[in-house]
């Protein structure tokens, strides 16, 4: 749990490391030449695993115990909750989001190479590129009659080295027609100098890739994994460029998963540059193909499966052997969701894919019609429990797991002044929250009836909507706010301060430990984050008092 109260503005992925629990992934790297493990840009493993055991809440079991004695008189304020067909879990139809669901090794990291590239429209003025990647017989030109010179390398090259490719000598890689390969960002730099081109910016690369269009792939919007598979020979070098077909009628080929190329553009670490593009040695295309993906590499990287093709201005006639690039005001980057808009500020958090999708599976469950509190339970209504259980004990309304000897007494309950009696109680334990919801004629919610409530029939992922709204949550970091505040954070059926306020105890168990199910944001915590209807923390064991978790009370209709 968040041990104390945190700043009005949180740093997400620092809160995150509070609650949520984390599965770190620790990605096999089997990418030939590839940077070592702490090297940026290192790539994604080639192989991918099969999808984890999810992890579901399970109701715990309801005991049999006498009639409680009678309560005092409490404000009826129960939403009447239809029968539903409840869409829980993780809804998300992105192509990003349906990654992470199917590969177990497509997160951390690699999820980050999904969502570093923002969505964004740039200004992109039209460009020749090469139709095919450079091959080993235009590069030993290059050699033959500028490799010796000086003339054409970039001032940051390092000193004592030459354009020679690491593989000149491998018959896997060196065939005429095959692409170049074994050459790192300075040699490609060379060569289109000596050329009279250059080499294309990430952005010209994707624009190409993209074809005019929105894409996610060069040949479409749909993964064609034979296709991907066409473009090299699968696990033995790369394929003849002049083999490959173009990857949509007028454009380049070999786009998706020849060799991965070398771009103009300067990486996210120092020393690095972002290369595009799929490559023979990694699969699923599904992933590597997308046309938005990056991975920087360190620049004198010299690997089997990074080569390049260059471009040129679109000035005078179109060259041999390119291809006009219409450019324009392009739409880039990555999927653009409410769900991957918020992850992208959660890159801190280790294994978001895990923590925020694979856990949440896409499912619809039957809810049966009950009553919810709109409201939490707050410390007036608290106090009225307590004067009960202090005239008439707690024996009929005490779960029969609750320890010997304890009292509902919450946590500073003696500092609390009249003026708090509308704040929601807090500093109460499972125990307390299920012996008077039974005083009260009640009960816990469920956890599939709590997310119900909160969004009803629909996929939104917050109480209110898609989009995050600050003005509909409590301030963070200054305590809890009135059980009444915030109408506009209310969910379709009107509850309130299901993404704020303090955490809920539900009635399921979390696991087999019967630590339990916490629902819904707190004044701790960042809403735009713990406010997803769908999230579910850690749980709590049924004997922790945490000064942001209450809970509210439910009613068989």
């Amino acid at each position: 749990m968040v041990a104390g109260a945190v700043a009005l503005v949180l740093v997400l992925a620092a809160v995150l490391a509070g609650r949520l629990l984390q599965s770190p992934a620790s990605p096999e790297k089997t990418a030939a030449a590839r940077p070592t493990e702490n090297a940026p840009g290192n790539p994604l493993p080639a192989k991918v695993d099969a999808p984890p055991t999810r992890d579901t809440a399970k109701p715990a079991p309801q005991p049999t115990l006498p009639e409680p004695p009678p309560r005092a008189t409490l404000r009826e304020d129960l939403v009447l909750i239809p029968a539903g067909r409840l869409k829980k879990g993780c809804w998300d139809e992105s192509t990003t989001v349906k990654l992470v669901r199917e590969y177990n090794n497509v997160d951390g990291e690699a999820l980050g190479a999904l969502l570093d590239p923002a969505p964004r429209t740039v200004p992109i003025k039209p460009f020749y590129m090469d139709r095919y990647e450079v091959t080993n017989a235009e590069y030993t030109k290059f050699l033959q009659e500028a490799g010796a010179s000086a003339r054409f390398d970039h001032p940051d090259q390092p000193k004592n080295t030459n354009h020679v490719p690491g593989l000149q000598s491998d018959a896997q890689f060196n065939q005429p027609d095959q692409p170049v390969v074994g050459v790192d960002w300075f040699d490609a730099y060379a060569y289109a100098a000596w050329a009279g081109k250059r080499l294309p910016t990430e952005d010209e690369w994707e624009t190409a890739a993209r074809g005019g269009d929105q894409r996610l792939y060069p040949w479409g919007m749909e993964c064609k994994e034979e296709r991907y598979q066409a473009e090299h020979v699968a696990g033995k070098g790369p394929a003849p460029v002049k083999g490959l077909e173009p990857e949509y009628p007028g454009g380049p080929a070999g786009l998706a998963g020849n060799v991965a190329e070398w771009t103009a553009s300067q990486g996210p670490a120092e020393g690095t540059k972002v290369a595009r593009g799929g490559a023979w040695t990694v699969t699923p295309g599904a992933y590597y193909a997308l046309v938005f993906r990056q991975h920087p590499i360190p620049a004198a990287t010299r690997a089997t499966d990074v080569g390049f093709r260059c471009a040129k201005d679109a000035v005078g006639a179109l060259p041999p052997e390119m291809v006009r690039i219409s450019g324009g005001r392009v739409r880039l980057g990555g999927e653009d969701t409410p769900l991957l808009a918020v992850l992208r500020k959660c890159k801190g958090i280790n294994n978001p894919g895990e923590v925020f999708v694979r856990r949440y599976p896409a499912e619809e469950v039957m809810v049966a019609a009950f009553r919810m509190d709109r409201c939490e339970v707050s410390n007036a209504e608290y106090r009225a429990f307590l004067r009960a259980v202090q005239r008439s004990g707690d024996d009929a309304l005490r779960h029969p797991d609750q320890p010997a000897g304890k009292d509902h007494t919450p946590n500073d309950w003696g500092e609390l002044s009249p003026a708090s009696d509308d704040l929601p109680v807090v500093g109460v334990d499972w125990f307390d929250a299920y012996a008077f919801a039974r005083w009260a004629g009640k009960r816990l919610p469920t956890n599939n009836e709590w997310e119900f409530a909160a969004r009803g029939a629909t996929t939104q992922i917050y109480p209110w909507g898609d989009t995050f709204d600050p003005s509909r949550c409590a301030p963070v970091g200054k305590g809890p706010v009135s059980v009444h505040s915030n109408p506009e954070g209310q969910s379709p059926y009107g509850v309130l301060h299901l993404a704020d306020n303090v955490q809920e105890w539900s009635a399921d168990d979390m696991d087999e430990n019967h630590n339990k199910v916490l629902r819904g944001g707190s004044w701790s915590m960042a809403p735009e984050i713990h406010g997803l209807v769908y999230l579910k923390g850690t749980g709590s064991a049924p004997t922790k008092r945490h000064k942001d978790v209450g809970f509210r009370c439910a009613k068989d209709e």
